[in-house]
Order: C-alpha cells, then sequence, then structure tokens
C-alpha cells in the first residue's frame, strides 16, 4: 500500500511540474485551459482511489491522509466548476492549490511514518545493551505519545501551506487575530478568546510535559529495579504534581485571569465535591498521602486484596498495576490505603519459601530431616536465614514435614519451589520413602458369613431346584 501511495506522489509531481512549465510558457488559451481541466480530473482520480483502499482498522497515518483528501476534493472541483465557466485564474489557484495540497499531505504521511520507523530503529539498536536506558523501553509507549502530537504539527503545516498557496494567509491571520483578541462579556466578567486558548494550550503542553517525564523515569526506576534507594518510586507523583501546578499558574498570568475570579470556580467545585466528588478528591488525596508516605514505589510487588502483581505507574488518581498473567490492574489511590496493602519487596527482594511434605508412618523420621537438609543446601537457597526443618503434624495417612527456606529474589520464588520439590520427589524415590496417599479402612456392622456358608440357602417351606425339577416330571 505505502507504494502505491509513493507512484500517486510521483504522478502528481508530474501534474504539477507541467502545471508549471504550462504557466512559464503559454498564455491563457483553450489549450491551456484544457490541460488544466485534464490534470484537476488525475488528481481527483488519484484522491478518489486512494480513498477506496482505506481499511475499516485504519491506523493514525492513515486517518490523517484519508481526512486531508476529503479536504482536497471539494477544492478541486470547485477549480472544475471555474474552470468550465471560463473562470481561468480562480480555476488554476484551486486546481493547483489542492493538487499541491494532496502531494504535501502524502509527503507529510511518509514524513511521520519514516520518523516513527527512526525511532523504532534507534530503540532497537541501542537494546542490545542489556544495562542501557533504551533497553527498557517500549516503543509502542514512544509511538503512542509522539503520534498525536506528530500529527497535529503536520495538519497545521498542511494547513499553512494551502492558505499560502491560496493567497488567503494574511487575511486568515487578520480575521483570526481579531476573533481571538475581540473582548467578550460575560455577566461582570470580560474575556477573550486567545486568552482561553493560551490558559488551554499551556495546561495541554504542562500535563504533557508532566506525564513524559513520569514515563521515563518509571523506565529508569525498572533500570535501578534491583537498588530500592536509587528509584524515584511515588516521588514521580510529586514531581507531576508540582509541573501540573506551575502550569496552571502560568496559565494563569500569561492569559492575564485575575486571581479572584478563580475564586468563582472554587466555590462551584466545592459545592459539586459536597455532593458527588468525594471518591475522586479521596483518590486524589490519596495519592498524595502516597507520595509522601511512599509505602509502594514502582517495580514493587504487591498484594492489594485479591490482586497482585508489580506496580507499573502511581498516578495522582489511581496507579497500574501489572498482573502476573499479563493484565493491567487500575486500582484507586483511595483502595491502596484503605484496604490491607502487602508490599513483597517494601524493604528488600527476598522471598521465604514453605513447603508441606508428608511422609508415610513406617519411614524413618530421622532419614527423612536429613534428606531434606541435603536438598536444600543448594546453591540458590540462601544460607541466612538458614533453611529449616521441622515435624509439623501428625496426619490422617501421614507425618507432615514443614520445610522453610528463603531465596535472594521473589523473580525466581515459583522456580526455586519447582526445583526444591524436584529434588525431594527424586531424593525420597532413590531412599524409598513413600509419600503416601489417603487411605480408609472399611469396617461392617454386621458379622460376616463364612465363606463355604451358602449365602442363597432356601427357606424351609421352599423347594431346592432339583426338587422342583423332579416334580415337573412326575
Amino acid at each position: 500500500y505505502p507504494n502505491r501511495i509513493f507512484l500517486k506522489w510521483l504522478l502528481l509531481l508530474i501534474i504539477i511540474l507541467f502545471f508549471s512549465i504550462i504557466n512559464l510558457y503559454w498564455e491563457i488559451a483553450y489549450q491551456e485551459r484544457f490541460y488544466l481541466l485534464i490534470g484537476g480530473l488525475i488528481t481527483i482520480y488519484l484522491v478518489w482511489d486512494g480513498l477506496k483502499n482505506f481499511q475499516t482498522d485504519e491506523s493514525g497515518e492513515e486517518r490523517f491522509l484519508k481526512w486531508l483528501s476529503l479536504a482536497i476534493i471539494p477544492l478541486i472541483g470547485l477549480g472544475l466548476i471555474a474552470n468550465i465557466l471560463g473562470r481561468f485564474s480562480l480555476s488554476k489557484i484551486l486546481i493547483i492549490s489542492g493538487s499541491i495540497g494532496y502531494m504535501h499531505a502524502i509527503s507529510l504521511y511518509f514524513f511521520v511514518n519514516v520518523l516513527m520507523e527512526a525511532i523504532y530503529l534507534v530503540i532497537e539498536n541501542s537494546k542490545k545493551e542489556s544495562d542501557s536506558f533504551t533497553s527498557l523501553i517500549d516503543f509502542k509507549g514512544i509511538q503512542d505519545r509522539l503520534k498525536g502530537f506528530m500529527l497535529l504539527l503536520a495538519v497545521m503545516i498542511w494547513a499553512s501551506v494551502l492558505l499560502q498557496n491560496l493567497a488567503l494567509d494574511d487575511l486568515f491571520l487578520e480575521k483570526a487575530g481579531q476573533f481571538l483578541d475581540k473582548e467578550r462579556t460575560l455577566g461582570d466578567t470580560t474575556f477573550t478568546f486567545g486568552s482561553i486558548l493560551l490558559f488551554a494550550g499551556m495546561i495541554y503542553i504542562a500535563s504533557i510535559l508532566a506525564n513524559n517525564i513520569a514515563y521515563f523515569a518509571s523506565i529508569q526506576d525498572q533500570k535501578n529495579a534491583g537498588t530500592r534507594k536509587k528509584r524515584l518510586g511515588s516521588s514521580i507523583l510529586i514531581i507531576r504534581l508540582a509541573i501540573l501546578t506551575m502550569g496552571f499558574f502560568l496559565a494563569l498570568t500569561a492569559a492575564e485571569i485575575p486571581l479572584d475570579k478563580i475564586t468563582i470556580v472554587l466555590g462551584a467545585l466545592s459545592v459539586g465535591i459536597g455532593f458527588g466528588l468525594q471518591t475522586i478528591i479521596n483518590n486524589l488525596v490519596s495519592g498524595i498521602i502516597l507520595a509522601f508516605e511512599r509505602p509502594i514505589q514502582i517495580g514493587d510487588e504487591i498484594q492489594v486484596g485479591t490482586m497482585s502483581g508489580s506496580v507499573k505507574e502511581v498516578g495522582i488518581r489511581a496507579s497500574k498495576i501489572q498482573g502476573y498473567d499479563g493484565s493491567e490492574i487500575i486500582v484507586p489511590n483511595g483502595d491502596l490505603l484503605s484496604q490491607s496493602l502487602i508490599n513483597w519487596t517494601l524493604s528488600d527482594k527476598r522471598r521465604r519459601i514453605e513447603l508441606l511434605i508428608g511422609v508415610a508412618y513406617d519411614s524413618d523420621m530421622d532419614l527423612v530431616k536429613r534428606l531434606l537438609q541435603e536438598v536444600l543446601d543448594r546453591e540458590r537457597v540462601m544460607r541466612l536465614p538458614a533453611p529449616r526443618v521441622f515435624m509439623q503434624n501428625f496426619g490422617e495417612s501421614s507425618v507432615d514435614f514443614r520445610v522453610l527456606f528463603w531465596v535472594e529474589s521473589m523473580d525466581i520464588h515459583l522456580e526455586m519451589r519447582s526445583e526444591v520439590m524436584t529434588a525431594i520427589f527424586e531424593k525420597f524415590r532413590e531412599n524409598h520413602i513413600e509419600i503416601p496417599f489417603p487411605q480408609r479402612d472399611l469396617h461392617f456392622k454386621n458379622s460376616i458369613p463364612p465363606k463355604n456358608e451358602n449365602l442363597t440357602t432356601p427357606a424351609k417351606n421352599e423347594k431346592s431346584p432339583e426338587e422342583k425339577s423332579s416334580g415337573d416330571k412326575n
């Protein structure tokens, strides 16, 4: 599909060069009008053919090209109508501007794709070094963050060039400036749309800056996952709040919005908080408490209620936990404070593993304990705290031993659990130690008759089968 777009771009380039040549050497004549009409029809065909090739699951770049193509068709269509009606100069401006605009749209489409591909190649090449910062960067996350901004920038560039080709850029800037700078009154408040747009723009920039700083800081925390002191953790939330607060007050200053007007908004918000925003405010305050108390940090292994996983992000309202099954769990910050929170890696990443092993009652218990201690004498089992083996319980069909040992990181605790259990099974089988399974003894309430006794002895008044047969013969 990109190859077809590139071929269209080359054809458009040829058409535009042809328009330039006839504009330089020929005076206004029917031939030039005819060639201009043919060029406009070819451009509309190329645009329409491109629209038919878009899929329902189109990407952001394809949507960008699609909507710009839809804007080109009526522009060139008006140029063709003007050509037929004899408005040659207007027709030339509209058709040539539309053709150049479509070529620019294709060029910007390729520019965004090439830029995304270049970022991907840089990240993948850097990942060859396992300890590099970029080895932990998720390209999809970078792509999602940059693509929207790049497409917005591409639309602004495209619109600016199109207005220049139509000779409407000065008029547009003049009218837009008058519209944005005109003072308007709402009650006792005077404002301009320009100040509102400036305020919204600065808040948007502050939010983008805060989110990206938090994203790259979380990547740095993943790199320093083994050293808790080097991690920013929930302090990232404080940084985000500081950036958003500074952005808010800078936006107020730049937009020349008086602070006394903000009290009106705060008064309205207080009414909303009293009626329906208690939960949201509770989560926001809980997020600030988490940032200062730091009971969890990015990369910690936690358990909240029935949910468990690794902390990926501590947000202003909610936090994100990566479940062990790959799911992403969004937990409101209020739940992290109101419910019992288990942090497996608050002080360190060590993890104790507990096994309950049952052996038969006729086993040599001293031998069992010695074999279990031998199994625990392996490289990845920590020496301190020392592994322990206890006789735990006299079960219904087995004597239960409790085995306790520590590993340095909970990242390997499942692997070590399986490894130790496999070694115990092999060790018991070599030494003929039975691991019993539940058994039941059945006791009959009535006595069982002797083996030789006929259980089907007929009653006194009942004839035997031989007597019945002889009676039938008689």
